[in-house]
């Protein structure tokens, strides 16, 4: 077979191999590592019956276009949408907690994303080579982001960070010495300015901080 034109679920309901015109019915609760991987998919939303995914999900899937997310899962797992040269929207709904290492690692037609405010913890480089992001909106929930999320993001302009407190940031937003950093603005809690300018992991950024 070919992953063009035949589909294979498990008997434990684990769609395994994905293909262009793969249906997700609501009796599928697991979707494998790598299962679209290079299969020519161009939309998918997620029944809401699936607990969880796997990594490198849509890698290559240079003609995927939008994902709606299953509300049922907790992580978005590395590498998730390696390579989607033309997605343009995701939808990550409440209940994500985890955002793994280069989770959009190059999906370059991506202009903004809004992070719910269930997501916790956001790995390394996970917007990396995300070359046309222009927005972020971070959810209030956020503690941790991983170093260079923005790396290679050369048009992104605004970036939100609903969190009250301020979440650990490991090194650097971008670690890009091309990036014009003094184009970006970062979006904080009016209440929380001073907190984010004078904190360990934001005062670098101080300049950029504005209260909303």
């Amino acid at each position: 077979y070919t992953k063009q034109d035949v589909s294979v679920v498990n008997p434990a309901n684990t769609i395994i191999v994905g293909t262009k015109n793969t249906v997700v019915g609501n009796n599928i609760v697991k979707i494998g590592n790598c299962t679209f991987e290079k299969s020519g998919i161009e939309s998918l939303v997620m029944p809401n019956s699936i607990t969880s995914i796997g990594g490198m999900l849509f890698n290559a899937c240079c003609d995927l276009k939008s994902v709606t997310l299953s509300n049922g899962i907790d992580t978005i797992p590395m590498s998730t949408f390696n390579g989607c040269t033309s997605l343009v929207e995701v939808v990550i709904p409440e209940g994500v907690k985890k955002i793994e290492r280069s989770a959009f690692y190059y999906c370059s037609a991506l202009t903004e994303l809004v992070i719910p405010d269930s997501v916790e913890i956001i790995e390394d480089h996970v917007f990396s080579g995300c070359s046309s992001l222009e927005s972020v909106i971070f959810g209030a929930g956020v503690k941790s982001i991983g170093d260079a999320p923005f790396l290679r993001c050369e048009a992104v302009r605004e970036i939100t960070l609903r969190a009250v407190t301020p979440p650990t940031l490991l090194v650097d937003l971008f670690r890009d010495s091309e990036h014009v950093v003094s184009d970006v603005t970062i979006y904080v809690p009016m209440e929380s300015v001073e907190k984010y300018k004078t904190s360990e992991s934001w005062s670098k950024y101080a300049d950029l901080i504005v209260g909303y």
